[in-house]
C-alpha cells in the first residue's frame, strides 16, 4: 500500500503547476518596442515581460512586434512563466483575417494597406493606403513585362536620367512644341506637349 506523506503531495502539486503553465493563451497587454519583449494577460493575470519568437534574429534580421490586445501563446521553459517564450498570433473574433482559401497570402496592415499572393491565379496585388512608394537601389533596376505595362498618374510622370531612350532610343530624338524648327524658326506645331526631354 503506497502512503502519500506531505512532501509527496507538495511535489505533485509543484508537477501540476509547471505543467499546467508550460503552454498557455493570453492577449498582449503592453509592447516595450525598445527591449522587444511583451507583457500577457492570461485571463486577468499579468505576465513579466517576455521575449516573442521571430522569424529571424541572425546576421539575417526581421521585425514585426506584436500588438495589444493580439492573441499569443506562450511556452514557458520548465513550466516557469518567468522563462516564457510568446508565439504571435493566434486568431480571434476580434480580428479575424478575411480570408479562407488556401491559395493565397494576404498581409492588411492597420492603415488598410494590403500585399496579397494568389498562387492560382498567379496575381500579386499591393495596395498602399494613401502612402507613397518608394525603391532605392545603388544598381540596376528590370522589369519585364509579357503583356501590356500601363501606368495611370494622377499627377505628374517624371523621369530623371542621363539619357531617356524609348524603344532602344536609335538616332532620333523626341520632339516637343517649344522646339524651334531649324528650317522655318517657329516652333513644331506636331510636336508633343506632355512628353518633353531635356538634352
Amino acid at each position: 500500500m503506497l502512503f502519500m506523506t506531505e512532501n509527496n503531495l507538495l511535489e505533485i502539486s509543484e508537477l501540476q503547476r509547471r505543467l499546467f503553465t508550460m503552454i498557455q493563451i493570453g492577449v498582449v497587454d503592453d509592447v516595450n518596442h525598445a527591449e522587444a519583449t511583451v507583457r500577457v494577460n492570461i485571463d486577468g493575470v499579468l505576465t513579466a515581460y517576455l521575449p516573442w519568437l521571430c522569424h529571424k534574429a541572425g546576421s539575417h534580421v526581421s521585425w514585426w512586434a506584436p500588438e495589444k490586445d493580439e492573441q499569443v501563446l506562450i511556452l514557458s521553459i520548465g513550466g516557469e512563466l518567468s522563462n516564457g517564450v510568446v508565439l504571435p498570433a493566434i486568431y480571434q473574433a476580434a480580428h479575424l483575417t478575411g480570408e479562407n482559401t488556401a491559395a493565397k497570402h494576404h498581409v492588411t496592415y492597420s492603415d488598410g494597406t494590403s500585399i496579397s499572393y494568389d498562387s492560382v491565379t498567379h496575381e500579386l496585388n499591393v495596395n498602399v493606403n494613401g502612402g507613397n512608394v518608394t525603391l532605392n537601389t545603388s544598381g540596376n533596376v528590370t522589369v519585364n513585362v509579357g503583356g501590356d505595362a500601363n501606368i495611370t498618374a494622377g499627377g505628374n510622370v517624371n523621369v530623371d536620367g542621363s539619357a531617356v531612350n524609348f524603344n532602344g532610343g536609335g538616332s532620333g530624338g523626341v520632339v516637343c512644341q517649344t522646339h524651334v524648327c531649324a528650317f522655318t524658326g517657329s516652333p513644331h506645331p506636331q510636336g508633343s506637349t506632355t512628353v518633353k526631354g531635356g538634352g
